[in-house]
């Protein structure tokens, strides 16, 4: 059974239990001081939009004294060195934003090494702003000796921008440990630019000897392949089928080759960084087990949508995978929408077909929009646009109802979904009532409509929106079964 996990990789990785996993990949921010955006189809068009996916700024404040103190208290007797080099460390930077990436970083990095097997691999993913410290850290946790490699991903494809006065960056690190000497390692070949001749040798009372034909001509093999060295040129994602809108997605091949040298079928995988699932897509179409872990609401469903489509046969909840973490009842969803507003925004926005997050750079009076297809008129597809508003506070009013109107006045929008935790007022439903309705093909429905989330829709997995049948989701073949770019069809 594979398992992906809604929620903090910390809390995650401490009820795991010692020595499980053979091998983990960590691909984790990287210090860069930036927000990541991930880019979504406003499905049904070609248009896209774009949200915050997760924030790379670091400051000292109650998050990485919290992480600090949990290294000092709870991991300090089993990893004494790693808590003195974080009190060296904050004792000359004191609390800057380094220190609070090294806060954060230093305990989840403890939790992988004991969840590691004896036999198992670690590649900890990072580039040259932070990975000398990380190392450092590293260091002290998996211990000197255990370190094998610095992997070099250098990626040629990398557009170059004149206007710096640097060296272009081209590469990422990967550090490379093991827990111990005992490990797994495959060579990897790849494919040589042009063929190589070499005479053929054999040992003769012990010696090696050149061999020769029977003419005293010497004898050839031509080699078409070569050892991989550590520097793997893969380019990295520009756009194509594979491109699911992450910044700093990662392409396959690459996950692929690392899983291939240093773990074998059968193994547990751990991906506590997993963003929109590129390590468990490999290791799943490489016949290894994973556990996949992220915070961000915005990748559960696509990193679900991804494995469905690449694995329709062997990616089956309660057979092959299970969600924790994700709400599956009202009282996950009211928990959500407590500890993430925005993660519950979009959890809520992420069940409707065709309609995408809009980008979080205010409040436009409404969280998502997309064109559905509703109707056939005369042989033509008609599409109708939609805003959704989410609220997931306990107080509605009637002023929150006069923004959502405005705003689909402002945009155009066709028809307008209302979206609350709790039951709209009797003033908001007559609000609402004066909208009127929208006639799609034969069929009348209010141009205003709500949807009170309530136990019934975890029930049945019904919305309880008042829209035409048509609005399903077409189970029919994909033309394209890599990754995809969200391709589902409304009929």
């Amino acid at each position: 059974m594979n398992h992906l996990y809604f929620g903090d990789n910390l809390s995650v990785m401490q009820d795991m239990s010692d020595n499980t996993v053979d091998y983990c990949y960590a691909d984790p921010p990287f210090g860069t001081g930036r927000d990541y955006n991930v880019f979504l189809h406003a499905k049904g068009t070609r248009s896209q939009t774009q949200t915050q996916a997760y924030t790379d700024t670091w400051k000292w404040g109650e998050a990485a004294e919290r992480d600090y103190r949990y290294l000092q208290d709870e991991l300090a007797g089993d990893y004494p060195e790693t808590a003195q080099l974080l009190e060296s460390f904050l004792r000359v930077q004191g609390p800057s934003r380094q220190m609070a990436y090294l806060a954060f970083m230093a305990p989840r990095l403890c939790h992988i090494h004991r969840i590691l097997k004896k036999t198992g691999s670690f590649y900890l993913h990072c580039d040259a702003k932070m990975s000398h410290y990380l190392k450092v850290i590293v260091d002290s946790i998996f211990g000197y000796d255990n370190f094998r490699n610095e992997v070099i991903w250098h990626y040629t494809n990398k557009l170059r921008d004149k206007r710096k006065r640097v060296w272009q960056a081209a590469t990422d690190t990967l550090l490379f440990y093991t827990k111990s000497d005992d490990y797994t390692f495959h060579p990897q070949y790849e494919a040589r630019d042009v063929p190589k001749k070499y005479p053929r040798i054999r040992k003769v009372d012990g010696k090696k000897v050149t061999v020769r034909d029977a003419k005293g001509q010497v004898e050839y093999v031509v080699s078409t392949e070569k050892l991989r060295d550590n520097v793997l040129q893969i380019p990295m994602l520009t756009g194509g089928k594979e491109k699911l809108g992450y910044e700093t997605q990662k392409p396959i091949r690459l996950l692929e080759l690392l899983l291939r040298a240093s773990s074998s079928p059968g193994d547990v995988v751990l991906d506590p960084f997993c963003g929109c699932g590129t390590t468990l897509d490999a290791a799943h179409g490489l016949g290894r087990r994973w556990l996949g872990i992220d915070k961000t609401i915005l990748a559960i469903e696509p990193i679900l949508r991804r494995m469905q489509q690449r694995h329709p046969e062997t990616f089956t909840r309660g057979v092959d995978y299970e969600v924790h973490g994700y709400p599956q009842s009202l009282q996950d969803a009211i928990k959500l929408a407590e500890i993430d507003r925005f993660g519950f925004e979009t959890w809520v926005i992420g069940l409707l077909p065709k309609i995408a997050v809009t980008r979080k750079t205010g409040d436009d009076g409404f969280d998502g929009r997309g064109s559905v297809l509703t109707h056939v008129k005369d042989g033509v597809e008609q599409y109708t646009h939609i805003l959704v508003e989410v609220k997931s506070g306990k107080n509605l009013h009637r002023g929150m109802l006069r923004d959502f109107r405005t705003a689909m006045r402002d945009q155009g929008a066709d028809l307008g979904i209302f979206v609350t935790l709790t039951a709209p007022t009797d003033g908001m439903r007559g609000q609402a009532a004066r909208e009127g309705f929208l006639t799609l093909g034969n069929t009348r429905v209010p141009r205003l409509q709500f949807w009170h989330l309530t136990d019934r829709y975890f029930r049945t997995g019904v919305p309880e929106i008042i829209l035409p049948q048509q609005w399903m989701v077409d189970t029919r073949q994909q033309a394209e079964m890599h990754h995809g770019e969200e391709q589902v069809w409304l009929i």
